[in-house]
């Protein structure tokens, strides 16, 4: 895979990401306070779909500096941002707008929990924190927790238990279990301590026992940015597709001249066709699986 290569996805990506934010994300219309609490999950939809985008305007630029490959860990989120979706948007509104307020008040309570354990009550009131608002995002908490048991219950969550369902179980609903069991196993190297992703990116010219071995190697850099880039446009526009079948984008109409520009974008990132986890020749086998 050559710089050429790179480079046509990568025009392809950044163009993709410009058509989305002129001819989706500016269709949406501001919303006022006074609607916030009305359409939480559209909020949440609009979000993930500016997160997205400029996940992958990101990657365009470190790409562009020669660091496309530190762009996969956006693709572990954007994976789970379109299974999460995809699951939100098959519920009726209110148990949806329920579920999102749920797991907010919870992750909230949650963190500041974590940070009064890390600073101590002392700094905690120092940065405006004061113990009654702590204690009582403590209560709220839990009351979160068990409310979540109740409408976990309802959705036929496998453990009801206050705790949110796996990644893989929420894409089993979906029928997205092979996608969340492809790219968690890719996208996991870019998130987790490993030691195969050190030996994956050293990289020699012989085989003799002196060849000069070298680490975050040419083949390596270009294959994981071609990979991130890639999945990042694909994640995106399947993601548009589903906030545009049944999200806020829903009965937006677009023109001949967004659609051309998508199609062009898509046909570019997609010329090498779809790419894999692992290439043969990290195993030493050439392309007719033989060993070299």
């Amino acid at each position: 895979m050559g710089p050429h290569e790179i480079e046509e996805i990568v025009v392809g990506a950044d163009s993709l990401a410009a058509g989305i934010r002129k001819y989706f994300i500016a269709k949406l219309a501001d919303v006022a306070m006074s609607q916030f609490h009305g359409d939480l999950s559209g909020h949440v939809a609009r979000f993930v779909l500016e997160r997205q985008t400029e996940a992958l305007r990101s990657a365009v630029v470190l790409a562009r500096g020669s660091s496309g490959h530190l762009a996969l860990p956006f693709v572990r989120l954007a994976c789970e941002e379109r299974i999460w979706v995809s699951y939100l948007f098959s519920l009726e509104r209110e148990p949806r707008d329920q579920l999102l307020l749920l797991m907010s008040m919870l992750e909230s309570g949650t963190a500041i929990g974590a940070q009064q354990q890390f600073f101590g009550a002392n700094t905690m009131k120092r940065l405006g924190f004061p113990k009654s608002f702590v204690n009582e995002q403590h209560r709220l908490g839990q009351r979160s927790k068990a409310e979540l048991s109740r409408v976990g219950r309802a959705l036929g969550w496998p453990e009801p238990d206050g705790r949110l369902p796996s990644a893989g179980w929420i894409a089993s609903q979906v029928k997205l279990d092979r996608l969340y069991a492809y790219l968690y196993s890719a996208s996991s190297k870019g998130v987790h301590f490993s030691p195969p992703e050190a030996l994956r990116s050293g990289w020699s010219s012989g085989a003799a026992a002196d060849s000069k071995v070298t680490l975050m190697a040419e083949p390596y850099v270009n294959y994981r940015t071609a990979f991130s880039v890639y999945w990042l446009s694909k994640l995106l526009v399947e993601t548009v597709g589903e906030i545009w079948e049944s999200g806020p984008l829903a009965g937006v109409e677009f023109d001949d001249e967004a659609q051309d520009l998508i199609t062009v974008a898509v046909g570019r990132i997609g010329s090498m066709g779809q790419l894999p986890i692992v290439l043969a020749s990290e195993y030493n086998l050439s392309t007719d699986g033989r060993a070299r």
